[in-house]
């Protein structure tokens, strides 16, 4: 179900604050920027929800993270993703594909790397 969200909220539960950037996926189309900063959540926390604000007027049903693994030692975790609606009603991802997963096998198509959550 598509939302007219104005903020994404991404529950890092291990190695937190390589959230970099958030973006629109749509199955058709161009894929859009929604967020890209510095994750709110401190690399030095044990764990945290990073909540970005998002100015889209566009319904989303699908967003993608892109993480900076590089600038946080050790396995970066996202637990859970939601998107937080104008009368800020959280909508849970209903399903989540990762570039790569420590615990099973769960790609994303050939074609994309980062990790898509539909909702």
């Amino acid at each position: 179900m598509p939302i007219t969200a104005k903020a994404v909220q991404v529950h890092e539960s291990h190695c937190p604050g390589a959230l970099g950037k958030v973006t629109h996926y749509p199955a058709t189309g161009f894929e859009t920027t929604l967020w890209e900063g510095t994750d709110p959540t401190a690399p030095s926390a044990a764990g945290g929800i990073s909540t970005v604000p998002v100015s889209s007027s566009t319904p989303i049903q699908r967003i993608k993270l892109y993480l900076e693994s590089q600038e946080v030692p050790g396995w970066n975790e996202i637990d859970a993703v939601g998107l937080v609606d104008r009368a800020s009603n959280v909508t849970w991802a209903k399903q989540a594909w990762a570039s790569t997963s420590y615990g099973r096998n769960n790609p994303l198509p050939s074609n994309v790397s980062g990790y898509l959550f539909t909702f």
